[in-house]
């Protein structure tokens, strides 16, 4: 019998190039070497900042100058220098507690300021606009809600930071303090749990457009786009149904709107007759202005009329006339106490 005999040269070759064409494994890298520590726990006495409080860390197109005592919360002179001006806060070393949802800040500024954050700077869910910042000769509180964009991202973790943009204008003066995310205050608690109503588009009649265009994350910032047709004479859209039943003190109708002309709302508690207010009126507005009616009245009317006007899961209809072919924009759409 004939064998055949390999050189020990071959098999060398040959597992020479075998071993040579597998993959290398990946490297994995360890928080610490990502971040240069073994975790964002440290001992309380590391940090001076109370919990919810914070700092300054990075900022870009702006220069800082810094006031005060950190463990009563510092101030910080900020003025912009160009077109795309934020500042990013310290990573936090203690998780926050899971009733601090409120982003506020004591405040003065020499101009408006379109305010935007970030929670997650690598996350598009986790950015939101805020409401604009007024100008201020005086000290203003400034808040905001982060609840929504914090149900979002889980955000509020050891290591969470965030990142405030400030508009895209330089020469802006800032001054502010008390930077926190603290608990709601109860008037906060109470308006986060009013009865906010949202849209239905597809039940409409006589409109060109209705449309959510919201862009501020947050629960009372809900925004539509509402375009009654030239020349029509009876233009309507439905809400979605209640998700619960109004209560009895809830005696208020309140929204924010802007338009170009004056008209009014017609709010019906269910979509059968006697079961709706009279006309509400607005007045036109360029800027965003609230409005606030007193209901108490015409509830009293559609439950004499109907025992069930007021129950959960009724749709509602919304009738805004006045206003045909001209943009209604409108935001907030609650009853509340």
């Amino acid at each position: 019998m004939n064998k055949r005999v390999i050189p020990i040269a071959a098999i060398l070759l040959l597992s020479v190039v075998f071993f040579g064409c597998q993959e290398e494994e990946p490297v994995q890298l360890t928080f610490e070497d990502i971040y240069g520590r073994e975790s964002w726990e440290v001992e309380d006495d590391e940090n001076s900042l109370p919990v919810g409080l914070f700092t300054i860390d990075k900022t870009n197109d702006i220069t800082v100058s810094e006031q005060g005592d950190p463990e009563t919360g510092l101030t910080f002179q900020i003025s912009t220098t160009g077109n795309e001006p934020h500042f990013t806060t310290q990573r936090i070393i203690k998780a926050l507690p899971a009733d601090n949802k409120v982003l506020s800040f004591m405040y003065q500024s020499s101009a408006d300021v379109e305010l935007s954050i970030s929670l997650d700077i690598y996350n598009s869910d986790a950015f939101t606009k805020m409401f604009s910042l007024p100008a201020a000769a005086g000290w203003e509180e400034y808040t905001f809600d982060l609840a929504a964009l914090m149900a979002r991202t889980g955000w509020g973790d050891v290591g969470a930071d965030f990142r405030i943009f400030l508009g895209d204008q330089a020469g802006v003066d800032l001054t502010i303090k008390e930077l926190q995310v603290r608990p709601r205050t109860p008037e906060e608690e109470a308006d986060a749990n009013a009865l906010y109503l949202t849209l239905n588009p597809g039940t409409q009649n006589q409109l060109d457009e209705v449309t959510d265009i919201t862009e501020i994350i947050t629960y009372n910032a809900i925004t539509y786009k509402y375009v009654a047709a030239s020349g029509s004479n009876d233009p309507w859209v439905w809400t979605q149904p209640r998700p619960r039943a109004i209560a009895d003190d809830e005696n208020s109708l309140t929204f924010e709107y802007k338009c170009e002309t004056g008209g009014n709302m017609q709010v019906f508690f269910v979509v059968r007759g006697g079961a709706a207010t009279p006309a509400l009126p607005f007045d036109a507005a360029s800027e965003w202005t609230k409005v606030t009616y007193d209901i108490a009245a015409f509830k009293a009317t559609a439950l004499s009329n109907h025992a069930d006007a007021m129950d959960e899961g009724h749709p509602m209809r919304l009738d805004i006339n006045g206003t045909a072919g001209v943009p209604f924009y409108f935001r907030g759409l609650k009853i509340h106490k």
